[in-house]
């Protein structure tokens, strides 16, 4: 009866983790034709913690997946910003140190209007890359443009 009520548990943190409501544990229990977790044989809540744990794991690998992107682009976002400002002359172009990144960092949260840096969403910082290259290019096409008619 002890490892019926650790699987009985198993199985309510394993709902309350993936955010499963009493409808979708009914709807769970009524496919093994119960209506209480405590009418599950051992096996069939066997089952169900397999598949709910399966569940969770591949919710979690989502949610680093989509960590990883967000951590991505906030580099790629300080680097074109970064390079923005070099081209600009406001900061070195090489040797980043604290100051640089903390200026590259309020340059991002207020072209997005964020408070935060973190709390930029993953399109709003692509946009921010591509923003800031493309007027990084165009500051550099300008600059060969004025130096070629300076020669002529």
């Amino acid at each position: 009866m002890d490892i019926k009520k650790a699987y009985i548990r198993h199985f309510h943190v394993l709902l309350a983790q993936l955010g499963i409501d009493q409808v979708g544990k009914e709807g769970i229990l009524s496919a093994y034709g119960a209506e209480s977790s405590t009418q599950l044989s051992l096996p069939a809540l066997s089952e169900i913690n397999t598949r709910l744990q399966e569940e969770l794991q591949a919710k979690q690998g989502t949610q680093r997946h989509n960590e990883t992107a967000l951590d991505k682009e906030r580099r790629r976002v300080k680097v074109a910003v970064g390079k923005y400002l070099a081209a600009k002359h406001r900061i070195k172009a090489d040797q980043w140190g604290l100051q640089e990144w903390t200026l590259i960092v309020k340059t991002i949260c207020r072209a997005a209007k964020a408070r935060n840096f973190y709390e930029i969403p993953l399109s709003r910082l692509r946009g921010l890359t591509y923003e800031f290259n493309k007027q990084r290019e165009s500051m550099q096409e300008a600059r060969k443009y004025i130096t070629n008619q300076a020669t002529y």
